[in-house]
């Protein structure tokens, strides 16, 4: 409202990675990081759309300093360098293309997740990366790449061979069976009938077969390790199958 009367105009904002510039009048200007504050250079008035249409034009960054890139930047710790990142390697838009898509990591899990934190009022933007099935990271303090005027900036991330282990030294480490996949050069571990695997992958315990239905047995089921047994009230006797329980025929 102005004078009492309703105006009407038009607020342009360009997407990110470009500012908005021409035209006359308007507030709000562009904002250095790209897509910023919105300009009102159009106005309606007697029917009609007056002043200038304004342009987005790219942002130009500066170069960033030596003290962003990897050397010094090994120095600094995950949270010093999330302070030198910024959001330009995205786009706002969910249909625009990435402006700068994170380095492509050899071994690497195809889903390396892009991860944003708000940091003293900014987003910032950085990829996690982790390593496939038998690889590790070289070094675990340098998984991450922080994104900095449209670029990666970081020590990069290297994934390397896990240490060759074999079945014959120590069992693998596997509490009961020990198995190689070679393909991906790992150690499996397994257990033996009536012992269940533990999330640790290496460990087993015995499973109580007795806790599901009682062991099938008709009567009376006891639990051993690795295994168990039925058996029968009086008066009957176990048969062959080792589960059923049939009456006892009594001879006078």
């Amino acid at each position: 409202m102005y004078d009492g009367l309703p105006r009407l105009y038009a607020t342009y904002h360009c997407k990110w990675g470009f500012k908005p510039s021409g035209g006359g009048g308007g507030g709000g200007g562009g904002g250095g990081g790209g897509g910023g504050g919105g300009v009102r250079n159009v106005y309606c008035q007697n029917g009609q759309w007056l002043g200038s249409t304004p342009k987005c034009q790219t942002v130009v960054y500066e170069e960033p300093s030596q003290m962003d890139f990897s050397g010094i930047a090994s120095t600094l710790s995950h949270d010093e360098l999330l302070l030198r990142a910024d959001y330009t390697c995205i786009d706002r838009s969910p249909y625009d293309d990435m402006a700068a898509p994170p380095p492509t990591l050899k071994n690497a899990l195809n889903n390396n997740p892009l991860r944003f934190v708000i940091l003293e009022g900014r987003p910032r933007l950085y990829v996690e990366y982790a390593c496939s099935d038998g690889f590790r990271l070289e070094n675990a303090r340098y998984a991450h790449l922080y994104c900095r005027n449209k670029r990666w900036i970081g020590e990069m991330p290297k994934c390397v061979p896990e240490p060759k282990k074999s079945c014959s030294s120590n069992n693998g480490g596997c509490s009961q069976l020990c198995s190689e996949d070679r393909g991906r050069r790992l150690l499996v571990c397994s257990c033996k009938d009536g012992f269940q695997l533990q999330p640790d992958k290496v460990s087993c315990t015995d499973v109580d077969e007795c806790e599901v239905n009682s062991g099938y047995c008709d009567h009376l089921c006891d639990n051993t390790v690795g295994s168990f047994t039925c058996s029968c009230f009086p008066g009957y006797s176990l048969q062959k199958n080792s589960r059923s329980c049939s009456k006892t025929n009594l001879v006078e």
